[in-house]
This record gives structure tokens, C-alpha cells and sequence, in this order.
């Protein structure tokens, strides 16, 4: 079965058994910077030892964009520059849809 596995808000709440649990298999793995180190620092595994149990792993950056890994490539994607920044709520969602 193919999936996203975006952990957002959850990941305090799963050990690293789950974590990797769910991690391995899926086709995209997603999360922001600090949760990919949490993600990290939660099952003691590398951006390397992470991309064997997941095809891609998409890391957004805010305002700096995002990274897409995979076995193969690094692939920075920029940010779009709104031209009126009213509230970001719901930009992470977005992206994510997109």
C-alpha cells in the first residue's frame, strides 16, 4: 500500500518502535526541520538509515522552502514569496495537499 507518512503534531506521542513502525514502507516520510530531528533523535537513525525504510523524505523550511531526499538526490525547492503575508496558519497544510 502506498502512503504519506506525516507525523506533525502525533510525534511526542509515539515511541520508536511505532515511529519506525510507520516510517518503514511509506513513499513519502514529511515533516518540518525540528521534527525530522525529533524523528532522529527518537529512533537513533540517520537521514541515510531513514531513506531505506522510506522512498522520499520532504523536510519543509518555512520560509526557506523545502529539501527533497531521496537515495539519489537533494533537490531544494524555494519558497514562493506572497505578496501579502496575512496569517501562515494552514501553509504547511497546503504544501503538503499540493
Amino acid at each position: 500500500m502506498d502512503y504519506i507518512f506525516d507525523p506533525g503534531q502525533q510525534l511526542p506521542m509515539l515511541d520508536a518502535g511505532n515511529l519506525i513502525h510507520a516510517i518503514d514502507g511509506c513513499r513519502i516520510l514529511i515533516a518540518n526541520d525540528y521534527e525530522l530531528e525529533l524523528i532522529k533523535s527518537k529512533t537513533g537513525l540517520q537521514k541515510e538509515a531513514l531513506l531505506k525504510l522510506a522512498d522520499t523524505i520532504i523536510v519543509t523550511q518555512g520560509e526557506a522552502g523545502s529539501l527533497v531526499y531521496t537515495q539519489e538526490d537533494v533537490i531544494k525547492i524555494p519558497a514562493v514569496k506572497p505578496k501579502k503575508a496575512v496569517d501562515p496558519t494552514g501553509a504547511g497544510d497546503a504544501y503538503r495537499a499540493a
